[in-house]
């Protein structure tokens, strides 16, 4: 079906006598029309006719369009733009970068068009030649799988492309490298994880011979399956792809954005100099590889240059010094779609040996998060739960942990493949070997049993006989039937204590009551002072943010705009890990509760130290103090 043809303009043939425009079509038709337009050959017959007459070429050609289309439906233009895409198809494939831009100016001049104009027109052709086919749930898991696939599990996912960027000395390259050499070994990285494959580094930023120095410390020797492309560029992209498509690879570091793009005459503020960068992203996703590009970080501490390079790449990790005297290195995702969560990542460097070691989230220092974390592993490969899948809300009530520390090390156990994970619903359940082929797929976990007050894993409450074969796995609620769940939507799930007979809706008027009532360093308990879940916030409580809660500006102390990320200096919420250091520090300090709001989704705290207040989600903040409680 061809498209609704548009007549050329006829300026040029306004002049031509009635016989004179016959004899040309007369020529041009015994020439073989389709036959005239579509080859060198032919092209040079219409321009013989033209200097035989006197006429334009333009005119001529003007003149075989309108009667190709009228005799045999045909946009000439149409077909000629076809050719064009081909050709600038199978000029981007070869691999001279000098003799591919001699052929892409030398065809732009023969179509009497600019080289961007030209590359313009063949970017929107390719992505209108693009197949688009819709896919039901079930396709696109059978196409690309459920799951995250992992080159380092729980950092660096596969079929991506990351931008690593920091300011020079920060020891990116060195970081990068260790990664690296572990996936080539196939080691654990820190613990975490790997899946070993063959390595690729596309080394442009440093001497070849420093770069043989710094992989033969992390004992990197001929037999290990890790190659190095020094002095490659973009201009090289074909190359990759036709290596990529030979050789399977794991994990390619491109070293960096700004050297491999020496050549370009584009600004590094233009949109189109992140055009290497999609690139990238569609050899990671259709290779299955995880690309690693280094970049340099700007005053603000945002990768340098253009927004489309963050925008084009799936995560943005930013590395800074955070202590010179120790060497402490920070690591700050910025941006991520599949791999950890955003926060502040604390790594001890090693100049003499290039190696990093993980040291936990920032802001973590003081918590005795090793001991916790082995406690809930040992707690999980006990006999009686082996093979249970759990959620972290009934490990935090059996533990009696803080829910937000459960989810964290649940997290940090799964990505070291010590537990696995099983996604039911919106919640995640955690169990350490395999589940039983007879287990049963609808056994209810803790917010499913809860919300029945008399239901307890297939019993009434006070039914001393288990049905299935399965103990409760909450102690609490087994030991005391008066107990029910009261869930909040934006709260997880508490666990309040209340008479039977007492409705939803009245406990809830009542520990709002409660709240307005006490003083805040000695809030009443509710009904029960034995049973109190101590993971509910009240005022008076002393808590500590999460390294990736939310600051509110409403209710909140004022914040130097120097502080801000210069993109959000007039946002109303933003998160406090792209803060300055001085003002995250500040507010990860613990601050005492001093306000419930809204429908008790969010809370109001004051810093113990500087006395400034600031609002957060109530999810946000993990309890640090429990304020003293007494009984009316």
């Amino acid at each position: 079906m061809v498209a609704d043809f548009i007549p050329p303009i006829r300026d040029g043939i306004s002049d031509l006598e009635i016989q004179t425009r016959r004899e040309v079509e007369g020529q041009i038709l015994s020439a073989g029309l389709k036959q005239t337009y579509d080859n060198a050959y032919g092209k040079f017959e219409l321009a013989a006719y033209a200097r035989s007459m006197g006429i334009p070429i333009e005119t001529v050609e003007q003149i075989a369009q309108e009667l190709a289309y009228r005799q045999m439906k045909i946009d000439l233009e149409e077909s000629e733009f076809v050719g064009m895409v081909s050709q600038v198809r199978k000029i981007e494939a070869l691999p001279d970068a000098g003799f591919r831009e001699w052929k892409l100016s030398k065809l732009s001049r023969r179509y009497k068009l600019s080289r961007s104009e030209m590359m313009n027109a063949y970017n929107k052709a390719l992505i209108h030649q693009s197949a688009l086919t819709p896919m039901s749930l079930s396709q696109l898991k059978e196409a690309f799988g459920q799951s995250v696939q992992w080159t380092v599990h729980g950092w660096f996912p596969a079929g991506v492309t990351m931008l690593i960027h920091g300011h020079g000395g920060t020891a990116k390259t060195l970081f990068l490298y260790e990664v690296a050499a572990a996936i080539a070994k196939g080691q654990p990285w820190n613990g975490y994880p790997v899946s070993q494959g063959e390595v690729l580094i596309l080394q442009a930023d440093e001497p070849p011979h420093i770069t043989h120095e710094r992989l033969e410390t992390l004992e990197i020797t001929d037999d290990d399956p890790l190659r190095v492309f020094p002095g490659w560029q973009v201009e090289a992209m074909p190359q990759l792809e036709a290596y990529l498509s030979k050789n399977p690879v794991k994990f390619i570091l491109v070293d960096s954005n700004t050297s491999t793009n020496r050549n370009t005459l584009i600004s590094e503020n233009d949109v189109e100099y992140a055009r290497p960068m999609l690139q990238l992203s569609d050899l990671a996703s259709r290779h299955g590889c995880t690309i690693c590009v280094i970049h340099h970080s700007n005053a603000n501490g945002d990768a340098r240059g253009t927004k489309a390079l963050h925008n084009s790449v799936s995560e943005v990790w930013a590395l800074s010094v955070s202590n010179e005297a120790t060497g402490e290195r920070l690591i700050r995702i910025q941006k991520n779609r599949v791999g950890r969560a955003p926060g502040r990542y604390r790594f001890d460097f090693d100049p003499t040996a290039n190696s990093f070691t993980y040291q936990g989230e920032a802001g973590d220092e003081n918590s005795d998060a090793a001991s916790t974390e082995k406690k809930i592993e040992l707690w999980l490969n006990e006999d009686e739960h082996r093979g249970v899948p759990y959620e972290a809300e009934e490990l935090a009530h059996e533990l009696k942990i803080n829910i937000n520390t459960v989810r964290k090390l649940l997290y940090e156990l799964w990505a070291k493949g010590i537990v696995q994970r099983e996604k039911k619903g919106k919640k995640f359940l955690y169990h350490v070997g395999n589940l039983p082929q007879e287990y049963p797929t609808d056994r209810k976990i803790l917010t499913d049993r809860l919300n029945s007050p008399t239901e307890r894993w297939g019993r009434s409450v006070g039914d001393p006989c288990v049905s299935n074969g399965f103990e409760p796995t909450d102690q609490l609620i087994d030991e005391n039937g008066d107990f029910s769940l009261m869930r909040n939507a934006k709260n997880a799930d508490q666990l309040i204590s209340w008479d039977e007979k007492q409705t939803e809706q009245e406990s809830t008027t009542d520990r709002s009551t409660d709240r307005l009532k006490k003083p805040t360093d000695q809030l009443a308990l509710i009904d029960n002072a034995d049973h109190l879940d101590d993971h509910l916030v009240q005022v008076g409580d002393v808590v500590i943010p999460n390294t990736s809660a939310t600051w509110s500006r409403r209710g909140s102390t004022r914040i130097d705009s120097k502080e801000l990320p210069p993109s959000k200096k007039s946002a109303l919420v933003i998160p406090i890990n792209e803060m300055g250091s001085v003002m995250f520090d500040e507010l990860r300090q613990p601050s005492r509760v001093v306000a419930i709001l809204g429908d008790d989704d969010r809370v109001k705290v004051r810093n113990q130290v500087t006395g400034r207040d600031s609002v957060f989600e109530i999810n946000d903040v993990q309890i640090y103090a429990k304020a003293d409680r007494q009984m009316k």
